[in-house]
């Protein structure tokens, strides 16, 4: 059975590191660690779901995800917004602007 194609977005290596080693099992996980590297990727490479880091230095996660959404072969994948930050109004935003979920960081593997 094919696994499926997880693109995990984020500047910090411990956790692309970490999310590798969590979800490798199940899924085919490619890592990157910047938005324009994200973007250049999805450019040439097919993903079911994007794991998204919200804070990163140049290309923010919302930015990323505006940028997908103008691409009609990007726009219809499922994005997982990833962030530290723990306020309500960030994540009731992601939401509204299409984000499939929200997840708190550090994450657990449960």
């Amino acid at each position: 059975m094919k696994k499926h194609r997880v693109l995990m977005v984020d500047d910090d290596k411990i956790n692309c590191i970490r999310a590798k080693r969590l979800l490798e099992k199940k899924y085919d996980i490619e890592t990157v660690s910047s938005g324009l590297s994200a973007l250049e990727w999805l450019r040439e490479n097919k993903a079911d779901l994007v794991l998204l880091d919200y804070l990163m230095p140049g290309m923010n996660g919302l930015q990323v995800f505006s940028e997908m959404q103008k691409s009609k072969k990007l726009e219809d994948i499922p994005v997982i917004f990833l962030t530290s930050d723990s306020n309500g109004k960030l994540e009731a935003e992601l939401i509204r602007h299409g984000a499939a979920d929200f997840v708190s960081k550090p994450f657990l593997p449960e």
